[in-house]
């Protein structure tokens, strides 16, 4: 008789344990494979400027601004999560603060769209043909698409931690 007692208890184990599982079963997320140093490096972490966009996946990622590897360059590594596969997002970094556009960074050339893969989480890298900034206010944009200016993703560029 004390197999009755014992299966009510097993499942109500069950159910708790089911209530306090988070809901989210997307991918899991690896961390980036380069490591930001930020007593070196701008960052910011993006996300989308308001979570009831209709139609679009919110976004959540980072972005560093770094030296490049010659003199007069900028290296700018972008790192997006939750985007939707097969999505082509234009991204830039500008001056300013996200809401308050002072205008591009380097030239438009320079930048090129990133393509979301089938897990939705991707990664790209350019380099500008400017000096790393040592001074102002930088942002990063993630834009819908070419063709109309919707941004899905913004991020302030915090500058440096000087020790």
């Amino acid at each position: 008789m004390h197999a009755r007692p014992l299966a009510a208890l097993a499942v109500a184990a069950l159910a708790l344990a089911a209530a306090c599982a988070p809901s989210y079963r997307g991918p899991v997320v690896e961390p980036g494979t380069q490591t930001v140093d930020r007593n070196t490096s701008w960052y910011a972490d993006l996300a989308s400027p308001t979570p009831t966009l209709v139609g679009v996946t919110p976004l959540t990622g980072s972005v560093s601004m770094m030296a490049g590897a010659r003199d007069g360059r900028t290296r700018v590594a972008l790192e997006l999560t939750g985007a939707s596969p097969g999505g082509l997002h234009p991204w830039e970094v500008r001056h300013g603060r996200c809401g308050a556009d002072e205008g591009l960074l380097g030239p438009s050339a320079a930048y090129t769209p990133v393509r979301i893969p089938e897990n939705g989480n991707a990664s790209a890298a350019m380099t500008l043909p400017v000096q790393i900034p040592t001074t102002g206010s930088y942002f990063v944009n993630v834009l819908a698409s070419a063709a109309d200016g919707l941004v899905i993703a913004c991020g302030n560029l915090a500058p440096p931690m000087t020790r």
